[in-house]
């Protein structure tokens, strides 16, 4: 487990292609609330690469973090 600044983050090529929400859905929206009241509570999964983190899962997450300027 480890705590790094958001902007580290990028998706994983494995898992670039996979669509992510429109952010005006509503499943989009409910996991926004979510973020915006309790913060994440599911930590990103990631791989290390270089100086990058790759994400796996919670690429909705990771671009909320950013709409809402959560550093980390």
């Amino acid at each position: 487990f480890r705590i790094a600044p958001i902007n580290k983050f990028r998706r994983h090529p494995m898992v670039e292609n996979i669509a992510v929400l429109p952010s005006c859905s509503y499943a989009y929206q409910k996991i926004r609330a979510s973020i915006q009241s309790e913060g994440i509570q599911e930590p990103l999964k990631c791989v290390f690469s270089e100086n990058d983190l790759l994400i796996v899962d919670g690429i909705h997450r990771a671009t909320i973090a950013r709409e809402l300027s959560i550093q980390e």
